[in-house]
């Protein structure tokens, strides 16, 4: 998530994983090696996810070149690939929608951004604040689902 965050130029978004990573245990060596883009300090299917979410990321999710889904394809099954793709595409209009809300509050300010256009960051601005409630409750059902697996499976145990 940080490596799309990244690739796609989100400084909140940036800002937000790099302190959840923080949180979750992933040391500063390591998010240094993800920011300086250093394979040799992850292991090759790490890095494979890495590579290939940030060139799909930079392509506005167009194919990555074909060896970096080549590598991708060695170390994850095609359910894998599914789920680091939809990581992937969600991230990336997560990161856009971020930048469109930067972008917009810095107008507010009386700065503009580069290529940023007033018209655009208003409309994506308020189709993101539109499907904030309908995000937060998708998740609040999924998680409520899981809780519910997951005491099912120790009930069964």
């Amino acid at each position: 998530m940080l490596a799309v965050a990244r690739a796609n130029a989100c400084r909140l978004c940036t800002m937000a994983h790099r302190r959840w990573a923080l949180a979750e245990g992933v040391s500063d060596a390591e998010l240094a090696a993800l920011e300086n883009q250093d394979a040799a300090q992850f292991d090759r299917r790490t890095w494979a996810a890495i590579a290939w979410a940030d060139a799909r990321a930079r392509a506005d999710l167009g194919p990555a070149p074909a060896a970096f889904e080549d590598e991708l394809g060695r170390h994850y099954t095609p359910a894998e690939r599914d789920d680091l793709e939809l990581v992937m595409i969600v991230m990336t209009i997560a990161n856009r929608s971020a930048n469109a809300l930067d972008a917009l509050l810095a107008w507010l300010r009386g700065r503009w951004l580069l290529r940023s256009r007033l018209r655009d960051e208003l409309l994506l601005s308020t189709g993101v604040a539109l499907a904030i409630p309908f995000a937060a409750r998708c998740v609040a059902l999924v998680r409520r689902r899981r809780r519910a697996v997951s005491v099912a499976r120790g009930s069964a145990q």
